[in-house]
């Protein structure tokens, strides 16, 4: 979310948030998927298919996890893929969000402000809310 808000202005980023947690959807139904590609394994390999599947995620998001570190620049400023002229573009089309891009100085009053933020709260209940629900499903499928 935070790469997310300094790429769009406010009223472009709730369509990309909501874009990410369709994304979190569409992985437990995919995951659920190859789950259950993963019991067919042979029952004469020599790893359990539950084994095979751990081992194949675990090598695909360190894959992943690799590139985002290598590829995804930290700020507009550091993207290589973009010329000078366009960085200036894209900060001039973010400039109305007011928050900045880069803050690499710590001050108490950031935590003060975070405690304070509607938002910030609002999305922690709506992630407590989503683990509380998923819990409860799982519950019950049990």
């Amino acid at each position: 979310m935070l790469l997310s808000s300094q790429w769009y202005t406010k009223k472009e980023q709730g369509t990309r948030f909501a874009y990410w947690y369709v994304g979190m959807g569409l992985g437990q139904i995919f995951g659920g998927l190859l789950s259950f590609a993963f019991q067919h394994v042979s029952p004469h390999a020599s790893l359990a298919g539950w084994k095979i599947m751990f081992i194949a995620i675990g090598i695909v998001t360190i894959l992943l996890g690799v590139s985002i570190v290598l590829f995804v620049p930290d700020t507009p400023m550091s993207a290589s893929f973009f010329t000078a002229e366009e960085i200036v573009i894209l900060l001039e089309h973010i400039k109305s969000n007011q928050t900045g891009i880069e803050n690499k100085k710590f001050r108490p009053s950031h935590i003060k402000e975070a405690i304070l933020d509607f938002q910030l709260w609002a999305m922690f209940a709506i992630v407590l809310l989503v683990r509380i629900l998923d819990f409860q499903v799982a519950k019950v499928l049990d």
